[in-house]
């Protein structure tokens, strides 16, 4: 019995060495963890700091609204590079609208007066001409019947009142265009006849036939005439 109670108190004694050597382990090992992963403190921020980072964005975020030089050398200014349109005064725009109107209305109006101006008088013109161009033979056969009329009171009152027709064409613009011994024009001379005479120019006009007569610039009736050479 005395051996039993030897060995029970000596295996008591071994567990307890065990778990003594056991928690020593334990220790070292914390403190060998605790020596190589030291705790970081973190840095306290101040408030200057975070009030500067605020300021440094709303700069950074904040638009620009200066004035800028463009490429014309005019100033631009506006948000985001956009120019902003100085807004016209509406009474002064509209007053702008009514004058340039007015100032068109007043060329179509002066534009429309020379244009009528210049029909009426190219109709009054071809009026006028046609006219002439009827009288014309009458004063033809007032010219052929004083050539040989004898000379008397009754040739006389004839010479009087051919002189009067003649008078009132001129008053009217008409006038007899010059062939006898001028160079030939086919602009107001219309050749009928030609001769070969030394005695006479080159295309000079010998013989009218037909008395030709111009209104203004415009020609009413050709003359009739004979060249020579």
């Amino acid at each position: 019995m005395a051996k039993k109670e030897d060995l029970d108190k000596e295996d008591i004694k071994i567990d307890i060495e065990e778990n003594t050597e056991d928690t020593e382990t334990a220790e070292h090992t914390e403190d060998t963890v605790s020596e190589e992963e030291p705790v970081s403190e973190e840095e306290p921020v101040s408030e200057d700091a975070g009030e500067q980072s605020e300021e440094e964005d709303k700069e950074t975020a904040k638009p620009d609204k200066e004035d800028k030089f463009g490429e014309d050398g005019k100033i631009h200014s506006g948000l985001f590079g956009k120019d902003k349109k100085k807004k016209k005064d509406p009474m002064k725009e509209k007053l702008e609208m009514l004058d340039d109107k007015l100032k068109r209305q007043m060329a179509e109006f002066e534009n429309f007066r020379k244009r009528t101006e210049k029909e009426k008088t190219a109709m009054f013109d071809m009026g006028v001409k046609s006219s002439v161009e009827k009288i014309l033979p009458v004063l033809d056969n007032f010219e052929r019947g004083l050539t040989g009329a004898p000379d008397d009171a009754f040739a006389e009152g004839m010479q009087m009142i051919y002189k009067q027709l003649k008078g009132a064409l001129d008053d009217m613009g008409v006038t007899e265009i010059e062939a006898l011994g001028c160079e030939f024009d086919p602009n107001i001379h219309n050749a009928v006849m030609h001769v070969e005479d030394d005695s006479y120019g080159e295309n000079e006009i010998v013989e009218v036939l037909q008395k030709g007569y111009i209104y203004h610039d415009t020609v009413v009736r050709h003359s009739m005439v004979k060249v020579a050479n």
